[in-house]
């Protein structure tokens, strides 16, 4: 059975119930904090787990079902391109970015200062 958008005033309860989960989560100090800029995924038959890895250094690990994980994939792909259209550009990911970083990399380290 196909997934079904869900009704409008569903989707404002499961809004207005995400952002409730949202306050109640950054204000309560019991809840970790944590920031990646790269991640690691590791799979079994059942599950998988994303490492978060903040500047190099593993710092959090994240398991899950492949069901919540496809389900994140969405939700995070939604979010991301609210904001594109917002800002009206595709956000770049690290893959597209790396081998324009390195070149820039390349050009300055032999710059004297």
């Amino acid at each position: 059975m196909a997934d079904q958008p869900l009704p409008p005033s569903s989707q404002d309860a499961e809004a207005a119930a995400q952002s409730q989960m949202m306050s109640v989560a950054f204000r309560n100090p019991m809840v970790p904090k944590l920031y990646g800029n790269a991640m690691v995924i590791g799979q079994s038959a059942s599950d998988l787990s994303i490492i978060v890895v903040t500047n190099g250094n593993p710092n959090a690990v994240v398991s899950m079902s492949y069901i919540t994980a496809k389900t994140l994939i969405e939700d995070l792909s939604s979010a991301v391109e609210a904001v594109e259209k917002a800002l009206g550009t595709p956000i770049q990911t690290i893959r597209e970015l790396a081998p324009k970083m390195q070149a820039t990399m390349d050009l300055t380290k032999n710059v004297k200062i």
